[in-house]
């Protein structure tokens, strides 16, 4: 069975804009459309048949990006919208919203600090979609994924229009790389692999259906468990390739931040100095906290949101003045990857993560979407949604995608509901059964999966 129905891109002017099948598109938005992720997801949403209009949005930058993609000549109108006051705009009558707002993978960087820079800023645009299109298809992209649509499902109901059906964790990136990598071993063509990914979106909780591929494939014990490996650390692999050879975890000082944010915790206004280099934290008398780190000095004024240092030491290049006190959200601005929007200032932030190859993905999710929600029929793609499998509130697997968001996890809900792991996997879905490598993989993964799931749960509780 092809589980996993690619839809196109179109580019330039073409008669199929004119289509039937093209009639009455719909708006979306982009909720950080200026970042790694959102630019490239906006250039390929500019090129799709179904939309009418892309409202970007950001916390900067966001005009500039819609004026660069308004001169390409396809139907889609754009729009920019940048800052908190204009949120509101960017959703109103937005059908999907894709969100890959928040702060990518660095090296060195564990989910937990992942966690920590991201849940807000989920949280914060997910209670504005259930203000302002609360009827809108939600996929998110921000990671940890695990972690993020929970707590989205939880900010919705506190605004009381929670629908799971319309709330969608995009693994999509995880399927196309066991496409890729599937193909490049076996030398096949990959327009035509499909291989089903279910589990979550973060090393082993990410677990490819091998045995369900199509075309069928066979790898021994070591090739299957080498390649399993690759796409579950796939992410990581473009993370290092990306620094640089010259470049490892140790040069962004995370383990110096966690170390010194106690301290700095104390730091409520006054000049937090910063070089880069090696830092060495020390008393700055009553001016706050002074670091040491490096060659060239960074000055953060009149500080009162001490986090943004904490971001900033991720931004080991940095060598302006910023003022703190005359940014809206300076750990915003950070976040972005780089414009304070207050000053103008560039920060050179680290090379990222797989920036490229999630917007392919996120586009070809909210494609698929798109498409469905025109009334096409036998649209499937993998998706991390809520669903009652193996005692776990959310699970990735492939779901029939329809009008009204998602018409079923295929054959998930309907013959593995109430099953309970260790007994194992009898089934996930109708391509056929697990086997014993899979269901060993799927058992590993349920702790991670649930301790995830249910952190961001407790961050939305709390929040």
């Amino acid at each position: 069975m092809n589980c996993l129905r690619k839809i196109g891109f179109v580019l330039g002017r073409s008669a199929k804009l004119f289509s039937t099948s093209t009639q009455n598109p719909q708006k979306i938005a982009i909720l950080g459309a200026s970042g790694g992720i959102g630019q490239p997801l906006a250039l390929l949403m500019k090129q799709s048949l179904f939309v009418s209009e892309i409202a970007l949005y950001d916390i900067a930058n966001a005009a500039g990006v819609a004026a660069d993609l308004s001169h390409i000549e396809t139907r889609a109108k754009v729009t920019g919208h940048t800052g908190p006051d204009n949120l509101k705009a960017a959703l109103d009558g937005a059908k999907v919203v894709i969100i890959p707002a928040g702060v990518p993978r660095k090296p060195g960087m564990t989910r937990d600090d992942l966690f920590s820079m991201n849940a807000s800023v989920v949280a914060d645009l997910s209670r504005a979609c259930g203000k302002y299109c609360s009827d809108a298809m939600i996929c998110i992209i921000t990671n940890p994924v695990n972690s993020t649509v929970p707590i989205a499902a939880e900010i919705l109901k506190k605004e009381g229009v929670y629908n799971p059906r319309r709330l969608f964790g995009v693994t999509t990136l995880d399927i196309t790389r066991s496409n890729t990598f599937i193909a490049e071993a076996k030398g096949l063509d990959v327009s035509k692999v499909s291989c089903p990914v279910i589990g979550g979106h973060s090393g082993n909780t990410i677990v490819p259906v091998l045995s369900q591929c199509t075309p069928s494939v066979n790898f021994a014990q070591k090739a299957r468990e080498e390649l399993v490996a690759r796409i579950q650390n796939a992410g990581t692999e473009v993370v290092n390739a990306k620094a640089g050879a010259q470049v490892s975890g140790e040069s962004y000082s995370l383990d110096f931040v966690r170390s010194s944010w106690r301290c700095l915790e104390e730091a409520e206004c006054g000049e937090v100095e910063a070089k880069r280099g090696q830092p060495k934290p020390h008393s700055g008398g009553e001016s706050g906290r002074v670091v040491e780190f490096g060659n060239a000095d960074i000055y953060l004024s009149e500080c009162t949101l001490v986090v943004a240092f904490r971001w900033l030491q991720m931004c080991p290049n940095v060598d302006e003045l910023v003022v703190a006190s005359s940014v809206v959200s300076l750990l915003g601005c950070v976040c972005l990857s780089g414009i304070d929007s207050a000053s103008g200032l560039r920060f050179v932030a680290p090379k990222g993560s797989a920036t490229l190859s999630m917007a392919y993905a996120g586009a070809r999710f909210a494609n698929s979407l798109l498409h469905a929600m025109k009334g096409h029929a036998d649209i499937v793609e993998c998706a991390f949604v809520e669903c009652d499998v193996a005692e776990t509130e959310f699970f990735a697997s492939p779901v029939l995608l329809g009008s009204v968001g998602v018409a079923f996890a295929v054959d998930v809900t309907d013959r593995v509901r109430g099953l309970r792991l260790p007994n194992g996997v009898e089934k996930v879905f109708g391509a056929g059964k697990l086997n014993e490598y899979e269901i060993e993989l799927v058992k590993k993964a349920m702790p991670e999966l649930k301790k995830s799931i249910q952190k961001g749960k407790e961050f939305a509780a709390a929040y």
